[in-house]
């Protein structure tokens, strides 16, 4: 979720039952004075050879035609100018040719809801933090169950809610049914899928030749592909600053 959302700090999941809570924390944004201040390169996001490039401030470390690997610095952030050097923030364009490998993995058979098979009633009162289990089935549930949850507070005339609640819940069991799925019909999803997710993780960029096959083992469905691909590589990272004292900023 963090590598998908850059924009979050913390992500985590409590589970309570069968309910799961996705509790986030928003990255706080650098102000726009702390980022003018800072110092950026460009490296490479994956391995590639450089098809464009173009630096519009910093220094600039490849050409057309250059094999670059991840990491590489595309675009420093420092110039040499004899007497000095500038520091600033790397700001440009890297086009490249690369190849990215998937693997995609999609079972031959789903399990879905069957018949009701089984009722349970939980009835309970919690007041403030305590609760009071007034009726209460036995059962275990599993991914078969289905649970609904009510909660009804105690209300005073003009609205007042108080601290006591009456909770209902009932979980219905069902049957778990398995069918089988065509071969062919996963071998789409799974080349569907695969071309979305290498989209959805380029900064930009298309596929524009595609090598896959397919292997079925263990009721298991295996899609690799091999995709090349023209896409933007370079990504932003900050640089520390060394003074004379050897501190680093």
């Amino acid at each position: 979720l963090l590598a998908a959302l850059p924009e979050l700090q913390w992500a985590g999941i409590n589970t309570y039952g069968s309910r799961a809570v996705i509790s986030v924390k928003e990255r706080t944004e650098i102000s726009e004075a702390h980022q003018s201040n800072s110092v950026t390169s460009m490296i490479a996001t994956c391995d590639g050879v450089v098809r464009s490039c173009t630096a519009t401030k910093g220094l600039l470390l490849c050409q057309p035609g250059q094999a670059v690997r991840k990491g590489d610095v595309l675009i420093s952030g420092y110039t040499d100018c004899g007497l000095m050097i500038r520091a600033t923030r790397a700001e440009g364009e890297i086009i490249a040719d690369t190849e990215r490998k998937m693997t995609v993995i999609v079972p031959l058979e789903y399990s879905y809801q069957g018949e009701l098979i089984g009722q349970e009633t939980n009835i309970s009162v919690i007041i403030g933090k305590k609760r009071i289990n007034l009726l209460k089935d036995s059962g275990i549930l599993d991914t078969g169950c289905v649970k609904i949850y009510r909660e009804y507070p105690l209300k005073l005339p003009g609205g007042f809610v108080l601290p006591i609640s009456l909770v209902i819940e009932q979980y219905f069991t069902y049957s778990e049914q398995t069918q089988p799925v065509d071969p062919d019909a996963c071998m789409t999803v799974a080349s569907e899928y695969a071309r979305q997710y290498l989209l959805e993780n380029m900064i930009s960029g298309r596929i524009w030749d595609s090598v896959v096959n397919a292997e079925v083992t263990n009721d298991l469905l295996i899609f690799r592909g091999i995709y090349s691909c023209t896409e933007m590589i370079g990504r932003v990272r900050n640089e520390g600053i060394t003074d004379l004292y050897g501190k680093n900023d």
